[in-house]
């Protein structure tokens, strides 16, 4: 009886969510956010696989936060360069961004960048991941976006997003 009252609040959220494949069209994020770094990755796994979602939602590219509070997000893109794709200069540079979107903030705020050079030679996979410590509120939303669609790999294994609640 008495658990019951409290309902789900002993549940940590998190989140771990993985790539999929998806035909690669303009997002909304883009369109609404038109001053965003990099394209959105917008096709993440919630449930299959390695990915798993508890007391938090998923839609649209972003993970939203239900409950207020500490959150530890990581993110990792792997970027794999194919020998049969020529690259022009300004795909040498492969930058992953996360951000926060609040709901009472037109904007998206950078929360995390990293990044990684190609070069030439016999190493054709670099992964780029990154973690950080955020007070993030109820309805809060974390996406991520990259300099390089194309060169992305969708291993569920290689590049995800999450989150876990701290306090």
């Amino acid at each position: 009886g008495s658990i019951r009252t409290r309902k789900n609040s002993w549940l940590t959220p998190y989140a771990h969510l993985t790539i999929k494949k998806t035909t690669r069209n303009s997002s909304d994020l883009e369109t609404s956010f038109p001053g965003l770094k990099g394209k959105p990755i917008m096709s993440w796994e919630e449930k299959v696989g390695l990915a798993h979602l508890r007391e938090m939602r998923y839609s649209q590219g972003s993970l939203r936060i239900k409950h207020r509070g500490l959150y530890y997000i990581y993110a990792q893109i792997l970027f794999r360069y194919h020998a049969d794709h020529p690259m022009v200069t300004r795909e040498y540079q492969l930058i992953q961004y996360v951000y926060r979107k609040m709901a009472k903030y037109p904007k998206p705020t950078l929360i995390l960048r990293g990044a990684s050079t190609w070069c030439s030679g016999n190493h054709n996979l670099y992964s780029v991941y990154q973690g950080g410590v955020f007070s993030l509120l109820n309805g809060d939303k974390i996406f991520v976006t990259v300099s390089n669609v194309s060169l992305v790999d969708v291993d569920e294994a290689s590049s995800y997003l999450g989150a876990f609640k701290m306090d």
